[in-house]
């Protein structure tokens, strides 16, 4: 009688670890689909060129350096 029941529990664990593999490759092909989708996405994105990137942080630093001066000429 317990074996009966051990076999029955390892048919039923096999049946649902078959369907989980199914719908864990289905998930993981989802997966790589969107993750290439990504990638190809980003591949025709413009990067920012060195210049702008540049003259934001110059424009930052001078913000800076214009409130700490402000703080210091009002002590």
């Amino acid at each position: 009688m317990q074996q009966e029941d051990i076999e029955q529990k390892d048919d039923a664990a096999t049946r649902a670890s078959k369907s989980n593999d199914k719908s864990m490759n289905d998930k993981r092909d989802q997966a790589q689909h969107m993750a290439e989708e990504l990638i190809a996405e980003e591949g025709r994105a413009k990067p920012r060129s060195a210049l702008v990137t540049y003259l934001i942080a110059a424009v930052i630093g001078l913000i800076i350096w214009a409130a700490i001066y402000y703080l210091w000429l009002s002590t």
